[in-house]
C-alpha cells in the first residue's frame, strides 16, 4: 500500500517537473521607441565601443541600438507554478523572443560634413556603409557585412528576435576627406514612425 502511494508521489513529482519546466513563454510584443549612438574604435584588428570622439579618416564606424518598450513579464504570469523550489533551476533553458509591432523598412545616413567630392554636407551617404549586426540582435553568430538593404530584407524575415531590440554596427567604407565628420541617422518603420539621432562630432586623423 504504502510503495504504492510513494510510487504515485514519485510520477506525479516528475510530471510537475516536466509540466513547469516546459517552456510556455509566449513572445512578447513591444514598440520601437528609442534610438542610440555610440563610437565603435575600428582603427584596429576588432572593433569595440569607445567615448573618443577622434577615429581614423578610414575608420569610421558606429553603434546604432534600436529598441522599444515592454511588459515585464514573470514566470508567474506565464507558466503554472508549483512548490519545488529546486524547479527554478530550469527557468534559464527557457528561451525569451520579442516580436516587435513594425519593421524597418529603410535606413538613412545624412552626412553634415563634406566626406569627398562627390559627398558633400548634407546629402544622404547611405551607399558609403555596410553593416553587421550584433549576436544578441539575431540569436545566432554575428553576420558579415552587408549592404543596408540586404539588413533590412533580412528583418522583414522575422517574426521574432531574442531581445526587444536592434543592435546594428556601421562602418564606412571611404576614407574621410575631412578633419571633422557628423552624420545624421533616420531608421524608418513601414507604420510611418521615425527614430531620428546625431552622431557625436568625431575629430579626423
Amino acid at each position: 500500500m504504502w510503495k504504492k502511494i510513494f510510487s504515485l508521489f514519485i510520477i506525479f513529482f516528475i510530471l510537475r517537473i516536466i509540466i513547469s519546466c516546459s517552456c510556455k513563454y509566449p513572445n512578447i510584443e513591444f514598440q520601437y521607441s528609442n534610438i542610440e549612438i555610440t563610437n565603435l574604435n575600428n582603427s584596429g584588428g576588432k572593433y569595440t565601443k569607445t567615448e573618443d570622439n577622434i577615429m581614423k579618416k578610414g575608420a569610421v564606424a558606429f553603434e546604432v541600438f534600436i529598441y522599444g518598450e515592454y511588459e515585464n513579464y514573470t514566470q508567474s504570469n506565464i507558466i503554472s507554478q508549483f512548490d519545488f523550489n529546486e524547479a527554478k533551476a530550469f527557468e534559464s533553458d527557457c528561451i525569451q523572443n520579442y516580436t516587435p509591432n513594425d519593421y524597418i523598412s529603410n535606413i538613412y545616413i545624412k552626412s553634415l560634413y563634406n566626406i569627398k567630392e562627390s559627398a558633400i554636407a548634407n546629402t544622404i551617404v547611405t551607399d558609403l556603409f555596410r553593416c553587421n549586426i550584433q549576436k544578441d540582435s539575431y540569436g545566432s553568430t554575428t553576420f558579415s557585412y552587408m549592404s543596408i538593404d540586404d539588413l533590412i530584407s533580412l528583418y522583414k524575415k522575422k517574426n521574432s528576435i531574442p531581445t526587444n531590440g536592434i543592435k546594428i554596427n556601421l562602418f564606412c567604407t571611404e576614407k574621410i576627406d575631412n578633419n571633422i565628420t557628423k552624420f545624421e541617422i533616420e531608421v524608418v518603420f513601414n507604420s510611418g514612425l521615425i527614430l531620428t539621432s546625431t552622431t557625436n562630432l568625431i575629430t579626423l586623423e
